[in-house]
């Protein structure tokens, strides 16, 4: 999965962005090559304690000897491959574009996450990350950690896998950068919510989840859903719940357990909706929760008696024997739905009892007054406090669930505690007791830049802007877009001649601030003896490059040519020599008929396309028997097959290998 997403505060160039879509894009490609070879050379037993046994290809058969060469061949070609990977210009331009961050944000058992999340670069308007899942690439019981060592990564510092601390830091970091929450819930979400495993999803998986939630009660709801149906299998279980099916139905009566259980998930979720706890304590609270609700619902017999014996003076005596029954079905029902009303549960359930209005109407009271429990008490007020904003700000949704803003620059507003120190900490607010020591550092840097040169102000921007604590971002863009009025490509050149330290800064700065960037410093042209000596340097090292590379294929051509006679030139083949061939053919055909009904072995016979050397050494090893079985005829065909040199295409199913079926003794005597 990945994404490239624009944020809201400044805009930042996508050169960052592409460079970390094209390096993820092919380091993947890299990994999912690797996993298949690494598989391959596993079921050829050449891999044992995550090393290569490159010596065990001689023990191999010949047809799996021919399948490990091959493996090894794509080995030593991916190895290579992840080294200039390294050194490649997407990743140079990754690495020059993103300040020097880690690629590899993260790896798991069998995902790994890459990509570009701008935290080098104080808040980037733009990101790139991806997780490259690998479960069903990577060999079963192996692990990426097992991969990168098989081939050669841990060598390579630049694809570098950062600790399980290192990655959650940097995704708590990246975090409060595009959510805006405050570092206390980023860091509970990250280790207690969405801890960063193989079954979370990766990186970015996590990103996109923290991103679309809207409050902490999101996470509530669903930290409390997840064991929502457990706790209804464990009411079920309970002997309450055959009293409960009596009285509603099997249906209705699980209906309105998971009703219940709905109700004090909501009644949980209001109460921790805006804090952080320990999930699995709040779980254990709603566990717990449910089963107080469940009982005082599904009250036990003795309750019911307790409640009827509070009533019984109310009911006439000549009745008390009539409507026991009744009534005890009335006051279960009344713990059952409490919410009840006094006169609908007094029409429903006490008046046919032969009761009159008034008496069913004050035994009905009676009953809920008994079964109905208090509220619970409100939850606590947020805090308000103070700021000063320093940026227009839309608005948003507080701790206390209510809607604040829209905001304007230089405003002061009353917010919850929890969100002010957010965007204080973002640099997007102070509090009003910090208003004077902001005015007085946008006052010091007012009166410095203004005993300043043209080009000075520049330096003295990039030398101090990181110093600055209380002006804001939107501030700093204004203050340079001053600096720079008017300036040409000629004023700049002038800068980078007077400061050429300050030349690696220009550029990144005025893309972070979202401006123009400037052209670059103008290269000096090189003296034309010198650049001609240059160029005549060049050509000579290519043509030293060209042939050692050259040599290099002759030397790997001889190392792996088969003892074959190169294919001779075919030219056309007149009439009669296609009739000779016809017949030497069947007569072959025939005599070859007559080897495999004496047993001499089991045969596949090859097409040799045109190569007379190959058929020529095929048949003396396929009549090696014949000779020691005397068969002259046989032995005189093959002499004159040879001399021939005939052409000998036979295609015959399963053909390709010649298989023989012989003793050991017999072997060594062939």
């Amino acid at each position: 999965m990945q994404v490239v997403c624009r944020g809201e505060e400044e805009a930042l160039t996508l050169q960052a962005v592409h460079a970390a879509a094209t390096a993820g894009k092919r380091f993947e490609s890299l990994l999912k090559r690797a996993c298949k070879n690494y598989r391959e050379l596993l079921s050829l037993g050449l891999v044992e304690d995550h090393a290569l046994h490159r010596e065990r290809v001689e023990t191999l058969p010949e047809e799996e000897r021919n399948e490990a060469l091959d493996a090894l061949d794509e080995y030593d070609k991916l190895v290579e491959a992840f080294r200039k990977f390294v050194e490649s210009k997407a990743f140079l331009d990754f690495k020059g574009w993103t300040w020097g961050e880690n690629f590899v944000k993260w790896a798991g058992k069998e995902r790994i996450s890459v990509g570009y999340a701008g935290v080098e670069r104080e808040r980037a308007a733009e990101y790139f990350l991806m997780d490259i899942p690998l479960e069903y690439e990577i060999p079963v019981d192996k692990t990426v950690a097992d991969l990168y060592e098989l081939y050669r990564l841990t060598y390579l510092a630049d694809l570098r896998i950062p600790t399980q601390t290192e990655s959650e830091s940097l995704l708590i970091q990246f975090l409060e950068y595009t959510k805006k929450w405050s570092r206390s819930q980023l860091e509970w979400l990250v280790k207690n919510v969405y801890p960063l495993t193989d079954e979370s999803g990766g990186f970015w998986t996590l990103v996109s989840k923290i991103l679309a939630l809207v409050s902490l009660r999101d996470v509530w709801e669903e930290i409390l859903h997840a064991v929502e149906g457990y706790i209804q299998d464990e009411l079920e279980k309970s002997p309450q719940f055959e009293v409960l099916k009596r009285m509603l139905g099997d249906w209705e009566a699980s209906r309105d357990i998971r009703k219940m259980i709905e109700d004090v998930k909501t009644e949980i979720v209001e109460k921790y909706a805006n804090t952080i706890a320990d999930p699995s304590k709040v779980k254990e609270e709603f566990f717990a929760r449910v089963r107080e609700v469940y009982s005082e619902r599904v009250a036990p017999e003795s309750k019911i008696l307790e409640v009827y014996e509070e009533i019984k003076p109310l009911i006439p005596p000549e009745k008390v024997a009539l409507t026991r029954g009744g009534l005890l079905e009335a006051i279960r029902w009344a713990f059952l739905r409490p919410q009840s009303t006094v006169e609908g549960f007094a029409s429903v359930k006490i008046f046919p009892l032969m009761l009159t209005t008034e008496q069913a109407k004050e035994i009905a009271a009676k009953i809920l007054e008994k079964v109905t429990k208090k509220p619970p008490a409100p939850p606590p007020k947020v805090e308000l406090v103070k700021v000063k904003m320093l940026e227009d700000m839309p608005m948003f949704v507080g701790a206390d669930l209510k809607t604040y803003g829209p905001f304007k620059k230089r405003e002061v507003y009353e917010i919850p505690k929890e969100n002010a120190e957010t965007l204080v900490k973002k640099g997007m607010a102070i509090y009003i007791w910090e208003e004077e020591a902001y005015e007085k550092e946008r006052a010091t840097v007012k009166e410095s830049m203004e005993k300043l040169g043209k080009y000075e102000r520049l330096a003295y921007f990039l030398n101090e802007r990181p110093k600055w604590r209380y002006i804001s971002f939107s501030d700093q863009i204004e203050m340079l877009k001053e600096i720079v009025k008017g300036w040409t490509d000629k004023d700049y050149q002038t800068f980078y001649d007077m400061y050429p330290d300050k030349v690696k800064e220009v550029a990144p700065t005025f893309s972070l601030l979202g401006l123009p960037i400037p052209p670059p410093p103008a290269v000096p042209e090189t003296v034309p003896a010198l650049k001609a000596e240059l160029e005549e340097e060049k050509i000579k090292r290519r043509e030293a490059e060209i042939k050692a590379e050259e040599e290099k294929k002759k030397a790997e051509a001889v190392a792996v040519a088969v003892e074959v006679a190169p294919p001779p030139i075919k030219e056309p083949v007149p009439a009669e020599e296609q009739v000779v061939r016809r017949e030497c053919y069947e007569t072959f055909r025939k005599l070859w008929d007559e080897i495999k009904k004496a047993g001499a072995m089991e045969v596949g016979i090859p097409t040799v396309s045109g190569r007379t050397g190959i058929g020529a050494s095929f048949i003396r090893k396929a009549l090696t028997y014949a000779y020691e079985k005397q068969l002259e005829k046989i032995d005189k065909l093959a002499n004159e097959l040879i001399e021939c040199q005939c052409e000998i295409e036979l295609k015959e199913k399963g053909v390709g290998h010649l298989k023989c079926q012989k003793s050991s003794d017999q072997k060594k005597s062939t």
